[in-house]
């Protein structure tokens, strides 16, 4: 069965943090750090985000080349792109959690749905494949909704910081969601 580790990026360089994703988001001094301090191995196969900050990522972390996999993009924020959390409406928040659609823009629900046929596509990998997913936070959260055949209403209950890492394990019905120990019996094996 196929094992994907998940890796969000690194911290961004924003004004407007907390905000929303957008295209301009890269790479700033404090994730730069976060990935100088990471002890992740290099990766043996990589695919990562369209997005600038995690091709940013993957280059301070000194894993070179990897392949862009479309679905393993933010979701979409549509008209909110770059605009902070703090300056939404009480109504426009609630809406938001809900999992209503980001006006123009991909609703929980959908990312949700677009991980799962993600995961679908990478439990047809050969057994033994090990795979690095460098991504953000919102497609790592719905792939633990995934794995835990979660709702939209839980994609709120996971939260990761920057450079979070887990696996997911393919039994060829659904995902095992495993966490590695602070001992990193597994630091050898990507």
């Amino acid at each position: 069965m196929p094992h994907i580790r998940f890796v969000t990026h690194a911290s961004a360089e924003t004004g407007r943090y907390p905000s929303f994703p957008s295209s301009e988001d890269r790479l700033g001094s404090v994730g730069l750090g976060q990935c100088k301090r990471a002890d992740l191995p290099r990766p043996l196969r990589l695919l990562r985000s369209p997005a600038r900050i995690c091709e940013q990522t993957a280059a301070a972390l000194g894993w070179g080349d990897a392949d862009v996999e479309r679905d393993l993009r933010d979701q979409d924020p549509g008209l909110w792109a770059g605009r902070s959390i703090d300056t939404l409406s009480h109504e426009e928040l609630t809406a938001w959690r809900s999992g209503v659609a980001l006006p123009g823009g991909e609703g929980v629900a959908a990312l949700i749905d677009r991980v799962r046929t993600l995961l679908d596509r990478f439990r047809s990998e050969p057994a033994g494949e090990r795979l690095v997913a460098l991504t953000h936070q919102s497609v790592a959260r719905a792939a633990f909704v995934v794995a835990t055949s979660g709702t939209a209403t839980d994609f709120w209950q996971v939260e990761l910081e920057p450079l979070s890492a887990f696996e997911l394990r393919s039994d060829r019905i659904g995902w095992v969601i495993h966490l590695a120990g602070a001992g990193g019996t597994d630091r050898g094996r990507w």
